[in-house]
């Protein structure tokens, strides 16, 4: 039974990623219909739909937007600094009386378009420190010169 169920889950795993096409499709005619408050909320909506699918992280629903992107930082899928245009145009569209406007959308279209190329591949985008600190250590440079600059003031003098 233990290859049926890996099936199964294979294909609903699939289907599921299509429901994230659905949920962000809907970002993209909310924007090309000039309603960009909705296209926020529907940002928001599309990620909670990635943290679903493929992190199987449910958002309860006492949690608040902030509250849901530090579970997914803390799963290794997205880091809120990535995430952070997508939560305040939510923010600003669900709890504000002002509207977001097309150029805040254009930058929370690209979040999220990248934040589903690295949910696809595989997690967040590590820092450069944090890369590095696992990584193979440097050898310490040596005090003295080469020799060549001594040799090149005798040559010099000579």
């Amino acid at each position: 039974m233990g290859i049926i169920d890996t099936i199964k889950g294979f294909f609903v795993t699939r289907d599921s990623g299509k429901s994230v096409d659905v949920a962000i499709a809907a970002v993209k005619a909310a924007i090309s219909s000039s309603n960009y408050n909705q296209a926020s909320l529907k940002a928001f909506y599309a990620l909670e739909k990635m943290g679903e699918v493929y992190v199987e992280i449910k958002r309860e629903e006492h949690t608040t937007a902030r509250e849901y992107a530090k579970q997914l930082e803390d799963a290794g899928v997205v880091t809120v600094e990535e995430v952070k245009p997508i939560l305040d145009s939510f923010e600003i569209a669900k709890y504000s009386d002002q509207s977001v406007d097309l150029d805040t959308i254009q930058v929370v279209e690209n979040t999220l378009n990248e934040v589903v190329r690295n949910v696809k591949s595989g997690g967040a985008k590590k820092s450069t420190k944090a890369s590095r600190s696992g990584g193979k250590k440097r050898k310490p440079r040596k005090g003295g010169s080469t020799g060549k600059a001594k040799r090149r003031k005798k040559k010099a003098s000579t």
